[in-house]
């Protein structure tokens, strides 16, 4: 019998997709845990081999943890790990594969879609869409941190923008604006763009 694990900290979105799945199995085909912060995804993780984990982009207390690239590195390779999200790129979609990922799931998918894409994983096959959706402006970090000048080439990153084409829409050198990635992500504790949005929520201001 199928477990799966759903880390969603919103209550409406993570009692919704529970309800659905619940609603469209048999009585006893499937099993559903929810955690709503990192404390409680570890928890569940390290006590249970999940068949499947939908796992937010952005759960509370991630970066506590080691950010989103510490959970992969912990628990991809004993069960299969899909991404949750109503903020996905190219660039998150490759970086989460590259890490471990099996899929990733728009939260705007109809509920048709979205049992169809666990159908898929399930059955141990990948789920990545070809053109993923537009990304929606995701929670920043303490952008006080940056420059005013870092604060342009971050949301530009958060678009999936390359330092290319960075370089070309403000007007800098690709060295320059290289030196400033290095620097914004040594600010904001992180090692790549995915760990810049993963880490968003749970991470504390400064003042």
């Amino acid at each position: 019998m199928p477990r799966i694990l759903l880390a969603e900290d919103h209550p409406l979105i993570r009692d919704g997709i529970a309800l659905l799945l619940r609603q469209t199995t048999s009585q006893g085909e499937i099993l559903i845990d929810t955690a709503a912060d990192a404390e409680a995804l570890w928890q569940a993780s390290s006590a249970v081999r999940y068949e499947l984990v939908l796992l937010d982009l952005q759960m509370p207390g991630m970066a506590d943890r080691g950010g989103m690239s510490a959970f992969m590195k912990a628990f991809a390779g004993r069960q299969v790990v899909a991404l949750l999200s109503g903020n996905i790129t190219g660039v998150i979609q490759q970086e989460f594969r590259a890490a471990g990922g099996r899929g990733v799931l728009h939260k705007t998918l109809s509920g048709q879609a979205l049992l169809g894409a666990l159908q898929l994983l399930l059955a141990g096959e990948n789920y990545f869409p070809e053109c993923p959706p537009p990304a929606q402006a995701a929670t920043a970090p303490d952008l006080s941190l940056l420059s005013p000048r870092q604060r342009d080439i971050y949301q530009l990153l958060m678009q999936g923008q390359s330092n290319k084409l960075i370089a070309r829409a403000l007007g800098l050198t690709l060295g320059t604006v290289k030196n400033h990635v290095h620097d914004i992500y040594r600010k904001l504790e992180v090692s790549n763009r995915f760990e810049a949005i993963s880490g968003a929520q749970g991470k504390p201001s400064r003042p």
